[in-house]
């Protein structure tokens, strides 16, 4: 049941009047969203030692910073499927938190019961691990 409402709201969301509407995105400097240029850049820069190719902070529906490494820019298209699934996971139990459906100190065994041998009392102690 909880599975076919999980399906029933991304559904909805994307089909939702709200998903075809446009936005326009205004920039804002970052102390005037609170933030601190210096240390902006500072990760900016620390960041772009990592080989990251693009970085986007969003505050209060303003963009605070905007960067793009060479040869990348806003249009260029990203492969994001490991990013995809935690944000629709960590959205998900954002909304699901915020409605009440779920509960911070809830164990994950009430929501998925074929889970709930790793909390229990020597929980992974029946494995045995073979020296060879």
């Amino acid at each position: 049941m909880k599975r076919h409402l999980l399906y029933f709201f991304f559904l909805s969301v994307l089909t939702s009047e709200t998903y075809t509407q446009s936005f326009d995105w205004t920039n804002a400097y970052p102390e005037a969203e609170g933030f601190s240029s210096e240390k902006l850049y500072a990760m900016r820069d620390t960041l772009a030692g990592y080989n990251t190719s693009s970085i986007l902070v969003i505050r209060n529906d303003k963009v605070v910073l905007e960067w793009y490494a060479s040869g990348w820019n806003a249009t260029r298209k990203y492969y994001t499927a490991s990013l995809a699934k935690a944000l629709v996971g960590g959205m998900s139990l954002s909304l699901a938190l915020n409605d009440g459906l779920m509960h911070i100190d809830d164990p994950v065994c009430k929501y998925i019961p074929d889970w709930k041998i790793i909390y229990t009392p020597g929980s992974g102690t029946h494995w045995q691990i073979d020296d060879e």
